[in-house]
C-alpha cells in the first residue's frame, strides 16, 4: 500500500501549532481539472476515464517540471486500496465519501505532509 497515512491518527496540519490555529483549523479549495478532449468522468467512456488516470500519473511521476513546481506527491488509485484504506482518508479530510465509494477510475494525490490532495 502507498504512503504511511493510515499509521499516524492525524495528519501534522492538524495540530494546533501553526499560525492563527486558534481561529482556523483548516480550509478547502477545489480545483476541478479540465483535459482538452476529454470530458469530466459523469460523461467519460472508461477508455476516456483510463485516458485521464494515465495522462495525469504521467505527469505526475515524470514532469521534473510539476514535481519541482508543486513538490512530490504520492498518487494513489481508488480501486487499488483497501476499503480501512478509504475510511482513514475520508476522516483525514482527504478525499470525499463520494470519490471513496464510487469512482471506477478515481484516483488521489497526496503530498508527504498530507496538507494537499
Amino acid at each position: 500500500m502507498p504512503g504511511d497515512f493510515t499509521t499516524k491518527a492525524i495528519s501534522d496540519w492538524m495540530n494546533t501549532r501553526g499560525p492563527r490555529s486558534d481561529i482556523v483549523l483548516s480550509s478547502r479549495v477545489r480545483l476541478a481539472r479540465n483535459l482538452m478532449d476529454l470530458p469530466f468522468p459523469a460523461g467519460a467512456s472508461n477508455t476516456q476515464a483510463e485516458a485521464v488516470y494515465k495522462s495525469l500519473q504521467k505527469v505526475c511521476t515524470e514532469d521534473q517540471e510539476a514535481n519541482k513546481a508543486l513538490g512530490h506527491f504520492e498518487f494513489m488509485r481508488m480501486k487499488e486500496l483497501e476499503e480501512l484504506d478509504k475510511r482513514v482518508l475520508v476522516e483525514k479530510h482527504l478525499i470525499s465519501p463520494g470519490l471513496a465509494e464510487g469512482a471506477t477510475y478515481g484516483a488521489l494525490l497526496l503530498n508527504k505532509e498530507e496538507s494537499i490532495s
